[in-house]
């Protein structure tokens, strides 16, 4: 039982306050750091060479070692190395956690459905919270005073952010859509009720990347479903029907509302809206950057200082582009060219084991291959690398795909 506490510490990392900061990243790396180190205090010992002997023969443990590697070595190079010492510690620190995840979950058989509950629970608590302000303002106003344009950014919630508040949802729903397949009568309806309120959240915080994520989500899962109806049966598919059915009805019933209308978000993923258009200079900054350094990079981190020189020609006042939107190119950037295609690599092994798992019609392939693309179409638009938040679902895919992986386990129910 213990583990599943030591989950929810890392899953509650969202509730971790700002601590007088404006960015309460900081604040969540230190709760993670502090975290961890009373987790290798009382465990430091069980630890042997066989845990780790398994541990390095997974193979998206082993890009990330590499990885890990490449970006110890561009200390050596760095522009700043204070900027990567501080960026190489959040990896070690993510490196260092998922170790702690997977030697805690190994002690026992591992049992999916309370994992699933676990973060279902923690996904609706974040939800609520996500959607307070509005029935705040609800309370004492009527519904066409509110101010559509400003409703994403009033429900960014605890991530401080509404990309990525809207990305660790959307992360989440393959769980809850597993667990309204996998329970019955009341819980099947709860369940519905959770993916309902979470669908909502993500409309309205109205990211495009995530829209795309969830639409590829609710595809796959249903497909899967579909294909294996006479194992679940009519029954089952009901609630899921109709929280479709009214999430389609509450997109319909806003359409004319331009801030937040599906079809205006997804039109404007084109190279003329002007979003789009400044990441795509950023991808041109960034492959030019490698072309011209594809072994040496500046140095893990400096990125955001490096990319100064390029942007400077397009400054508005003081507002410059922190990273490159795309965690691929940037580390690319930092750490040399073959560095990046380690980094990726782990996405590749884990597409891979998700494949293995998808042909042996197992819901396991489908939910690792369902949080590969939410977090991969995430890191290819935004910068998920830095964030804490980010990082603990990025430590949950692992987490699944390692166990999930393991010969003659079985996933519970």
């Amino acid at each position: 039982m213990k583990k599943y506490f030591i989950l929810l510490f890392f899953l509650s990392i969202g509730f971790v306050p700002y601590l007088g900061s404006i960015d309460k990243i900081g604040s969540q790396w230190l709760y993670i750091s502090i975290l961890n180190f009373f987790l290798i205090f009382f465990n430091f010992k069980k630890l042997d060479s066989k845990f780790f002997k398994a541990l390095f023969s997974f193979k998206p443990i082993l890009f990330y070692s590499l990885f890990i590697f490449f970006c110890s070595i561009s200390l050596l190079y760095s522009n700043n190395i204070t900027i990567s010492i501080v960026d190489l510690s959040r990896i070690l620190i993510t490196a260092i956690s998922i170790i702690n995840l997977i030697f805690f979950f190994s002690q026992d058989k591992f049992a999916f459905k309370p994992f699933a509950i676990l973060i279902s629970l923690i996904l609706f608590s974040e939800v609520c919270y996500s959607f307070y302000p509005l029935f705040e303002f609800l309370l004492s106003n009527d519904l066409n005073s509110i101010d559509f344009s400003s409703v994403p950014n009033a429900l960014k919630g605890l991530s401080g952010n509404k990309n990525v508040m809207s990305s660790n949802i959307v992360f989440k729903l393959p769980f809850v859509i597993y667990l309204i397949f996998h329970t019955k009568s009341f819980y099947r309806y709860l369940f519905s009720f959770i993916f309902l309120l979470a669908s909502l959240d993500i409309y309205l915080l109205s990211s495009r990347a995530s829209f795309i994520s969830t639409i590829l989500v609710l595809f796959i899962s249903l497909i899967y479903f579909i294909y294996n109806y006479n194992n679940f049966g009519l029954k089952s598919f009901i609630p899921f029907i109709i929280s479709i059915s009214l999430i389609a009805f509450f997109i319909s019933f806003t359409s004319n509302i331009d801030s937040i209308s599906l079809q205006n978000r997804v039109n404007s993923i084109s190279a003329s809206d002007t979003s789009t258009n400044h990441r795509l200079v950023l991808y041109e900054n960034a492959i030019d950057y490698i072309y011209n350094n594809p072994f040496i990079g500046c140095g893990i981190g400096n990125w955001k200082v490096e990319s100064l020189p390029y942007w400077k020609s397009k400054l508005t006042g003081y507002t410059i582009p922190y990273h490159a939107h795309n965690d691929f190119l940037e580390v690319s950037a930092e750490i040399g060219f073959i560095g990046g295609v380690c980094y990726f690599l782990i996405f590749l092994s884990i597409f891979y084991a998700s494949v293995v798992l998808i042909r042996k019609n197992s819901f396991k392939g489908v939910l690792v291959l369902s949080l590969l693309i939410v977090y991969f179409i995430d890191a290819f638009l935004n910068f998920p690398l830095e964030r804490a938040l980010s990082q603990v679902n990025f430590m949950i895919l692992i987490l699944l795909t390692y166990f999930f992986n393991i010969k003659n386990e079985k996933l519970s129910h």
